[in-house]
């Protein structure tokens, strides 16, 4: 929940994640920020995706969560979206309970 209010809102009077430039995201050369706006972005990607199905952001956790496991790491369930995008490839690289 709080990257989605990262991502929407900024934390601790921060610009939204969504908002921020190329140089913000690490696209200046920074590889520690771009790694981390990557793993975070696929977390965001995959809640968007969820909302725009039609769910609320805490059921797209919820099913995040029930996929990966609720006591996995941000880290261990962006890595685990990495690698479903290869897994599932034929299906738009979705896992099944995202689809």
């Amino acid at each position: 929940m709080v990257l989605w209010g990262e991502y929407e809102h900024g934390i601790a009077g921060r610009k939204a994640a969504k908002d921020w430039t190329r140089e913000e995201r690490g696209g200046g050369g920074d590889k520690k920020v771009k790694q981390t706006f990557y793993r975070r972005n696929c977390i965001w990607k995959m809640q968007r995706h969820l909302i725009n199905k039609g769910k609320s952001i805490h059921a797209a956790n919820a099913v995040i969560a029930t996929t990966y496991g609720s006591g996995t790491s941000i880290t261990n369930i962006s890595a685990s979206i990495v690698r479903d995008r290869k897994t599932y490839k034929a299906h738009g690289g979705l896992h099944p309970n995202f689809r």
